[in-house]
């Protein structure tokens, strides 16, 4: 007799404590929105449902029971693709997971990230249960951090050509004064103003080669003034000599047409 009582206990703790770790597991789902469920296979119709399920959709629980709930209520772009992947995954796998995006009752696209167990008869997929988890907030996350870094990028590809325009603009502005002011030096009379106009060309030319751009000198002859190559030759001369610190030469100063062209390259 004390033996059958000891036995009743025995299975009224185990009753209790089973008791017991469902309750804190069944609060656990409610608190962190997690909805268990049963389905049969191959039909994708519920057997059971948590009672997150109304909160989870907004549809009545006795709905998710429908044979056609599943089907009915798929985004419309996921339907096929993830009732095919949840077909060849339950046949393959005993285990695995899927997301899919459900049509809320209110019109609004939820996302469920699904745990999914297979219950097996003599090797056959007989059942399936898993878990749903709500996982919405996450992919608007993920959406506005991928919408705010494309706009990143855009923005920074967007300041780059601008810079790229404005200091192309600049060294054209640059290039064409230096071009006009080594045109103008056979103009000047005065060895005075011919020092200094010599000297505005050399500041120019410095600030492009600091730059890590070339230099293409130009000394134009008009007419009869190419009689005087020699010229040409001593103002090119003057001015590698001067940039001899910053810049070097490309070649020789050549005659092309009617015109002296020497091309400075940053010194390295």
């Amino acid at each position: 007799m004390s033996k059958v009582l000891n036995h009743h206990n025995q299975r009224r703790k185990i009753l209790s404590s089973v008791q017991k770790e469902a309750e804190r597991l069944r609060l656990l789902l409610n608190v962190t929105h997690i909805l268990p469920w049963e389905a049969d296979f191959p039909s994708p119709t519920f057997t059971y449902v948590g009672e997150k399920a109304t909160d989870v959709l907004g549809y009545p629980t006795e709905e998710w029971y429908d044979s056609d709930f599943l089907t009915s209520h798929l985004h419309p772009d996921d339907c096929g693709p993830a009732l095919a992947r949840w077909f060849d995954y339950t046949n393959q796998q005993d285990n695995y997971e899927l997301e899919c995006r459900m049509i809320a009752r209110n019109g609004q696209v939820v996302w469920l990230h699904n745990l999914a167990t297979v219950v097996r008869e003599n090797g056959h997929p007989k059942a399936i249960r898993g878990f749903s988890i709500d996982i919405t907030k996450s992919k608007q996350n993920e959406n506005e951090l991928r919408d705010l870094s494309g706009r990143l990028i855009n923005a920074q590809e967007e300041e780059r050509r601008r810079l790229a325009r404005e200091l192309h603009d600049d060294l054209n502005q640059r290039m064409s004064l230096l071009t006009i002011e080594l045109d103008q030096l056979e103009e000047i009379k005065k060895p005075t103003k011919l020092g200094q106009r010599l000297r505005s060309v050399q500041t120019h030319a410095k600030e492009i080669l600091a730059d890590g751009n070339k230099v293409k000198a130009t000394i134009r002859f008009r007419g009869r003034e190419i009689t005087h190559k020699e010229l040409g030759i001593q103002l090119l001369d003057r001015l590698e000599k001067d940039l001899a610190e910053i810049g070097v030469p490309e070649f020789r100063p050549k005659l092309e047409g009617m015109q002296f062209i020497l091309i400075f390259t940053p010194k390295k």
